[in-house]
């Protein structure tokens, strides 16, 4: 992957080929050229292919793109942990920040991943999780810089991570300063991501002197929160973690409207959403809340140092989460 972009970095360095030069090359007319390049119809793939593959190995730019680098925003659907205002703050923190360096922005998402192949970009900007956006990314990064947010275990990619063993280490350690023992952790189902919250949560209990055990975690696979949530309150849990917006705004209704519990007074609850209108909810919801403009800033920060320096090796950041703390922790009944 290096060699590929080291060869690139050095024909960038040799005067740029022209439009004429390149479609001499190709025996195709300049028309064909700038129709392939600026994503129009009416080409056929096999020409396509040739004309993208001998525009990238030779380094030519359209002339707009000498003046703006293009970077390309991949957005796939969006799964259950990253609901509510922590996308759209996030999506809106990179187009300010691309906006300010003076990035051209195009976008891309599951409906058109495969199109991303046949635009001309300087780099590419993801928040992925589909197994095909994946490998077209990968595929991409051959020649490309390709910068994702929270899937550090892609090494082909720089990325921007949050530290969810510091996350759930922050929330088991409000939860243990508040006098709570028995403490539990609600989630849609494993993943990397909520084991990491998980190994947290016990580290820090069990340094404590507590204990976390297996069935002190509840996932719902997608489905009414109720039957886990009576699960972890019949082990006497008396503070749950909810590590992702969907529980965050679920978890505290059924407790109150589906199960008559007060809270905090009968469960204390920590949520995970970036939403300021939580401080509003009854009761206001304490919340691990991602720093969203510095992960957007420390992505465009990565994405210009890979363009900049074509040989720099895929560089993953980690940012840690804050704590906010409102009304929903309480100390448990004696």
């Amino acid at each position: 992957m290096l060699c590929k972009r080291s060869q690139q970095s050095q024909m960038t360095q040799s005067p740029p080929i022209s439009i004429y030069q390149l479609a001499q090359q190709l025996g195709v007319s300049t028309t064909t050229i700038s129709r392939v390049l600026n994503g129009r119809e009416g080409i056929g793939q096999a020409t396509r292919q040739r004309v993208w593959e001998a525009a990238r190995a030779s380094g030519f730019r359209p002339r707009m793109a000498v003046r703006q680098r293009t970077v390309g925003v991949v957005q796939d659907f969006v799964p259950e942990h990253f609901m509510g205002m922590q996308l759209s703050s996030l999506n809106i923190g990179v187009d300010r920040a691309l906006t300010e360096k003076n990035f051209s922005i195009e976008t891309f998402g599951t409906h058109n991943i495969d199109s991303i192949t046949d635009r001309y970009l300087d780099a590419v900007l993801a928040i992925a999780w589909e197994t095909k956006t994946i490998q077209t990314l990968k595929q991409l990064s051959q020649t490309i810089p390709v910068v994702i947010f929270n899937r550090p275990e892609i090494m082909e990619f720089s990325s921007v991570n949050m530290d969810c063993k510091q996350g759930g280490k922050l929330a088991a350690q409000h939860f243990w300063s508040k006098g709570h023992r028995r403490i539990g952790m609600m989630a849609t189902k494993p993943t990397d991501e909520t084991l990491a919250y998980t190994s947290g949560m016990k580290q820090y209990i069990e340094s404590q002197g507590g204990s976390f055990h297996e069935d002190h975690v509840a996932y719902n696979f997608f489905r009414s929160s109720l039957a886990p949530l009576k699960r972890l309150l019949a082990q006497d849990i008396t503070a749950i973690f909810l590590p992702n917006s969907e529980l965050t705004y679920e978890v505290p209704y059924l407790s109150m409207e589906g199960l008559n519990l007060s809270v905090p007074e009968d469960l204390s609850l920590i949520g995970m959403d970036a939403n300021p209108a939580l401080q509003f909810y009854r009761p206001p919801m304490t919340v691990l809340s991602e720093p969203l403009n510095d992960m957007a800033m420390k992505g465009i920060n990565l994405l210009q140092e890979s363009i900049d320096e074509p040989d720099r090796r895929p560089t993953q950041t980690t940012l840690d989460y804050q704590l906010i703390i409102r009304e929903s922790v309480a100390n448990p009944h004696s």
